[in-house]
C-alpha cells in the first residue's frame, strides 16, 4: 500500500488482512475510494442510515465512526459501512 500513487475518483479493494487505518486515511485524503471486508472487531458508531431495498441484497447502508482511541485518531473522517448478502 505504501507502493501505490494513488488516483483521484478511483475504487482500491483489499482483503481484510490489509487494515491498516492510517494507509486507509491516506487513500480518502487523495480524493479516492477504497472497499474493504470489515473485521469481527470492528468497533464503529453508526450516526445515521441510508435508505436500503432488502430485495437488492443489501442489509445495512450506514454512515459512522470508528470508536476507540487510538483508531479514531488514525482515520478520523466518516466511513460508510455496508452489509450485503448474496446467497
Amino acid at each position: 500500500m505504501d507502493y501505490l500513487n494513488y488516483e483521484q475518483n478511483a475504487y482500491y479493494i483489499f482483503d481484510r488482512g490489509y487494515v491498516d487505518y492510517t494507509r486507509l486515511f491516506k487513500i480518502t485524503q487523495h480524493s479516492a475510494f477504497f472497499v474493504i471486508r470489515a473485521k469481527s472487531n470492528l468497533q464503529f458508531n453508526r450516526i445515521y442510515s441510508q435508505k436500503i431495498d432488502k430485495s437488492s441484497g443489501v442489509l445495512c447502508n450506514q454512515i459512522g465512526k470508528l470508536k476507540g482511541f487510538y483508531i479514531s485518531k488514525r482515520y478520523p473522517d466518516k466511513l460508510r459501512r455496508v452489509k450485503f448478502h448474496d446467497e
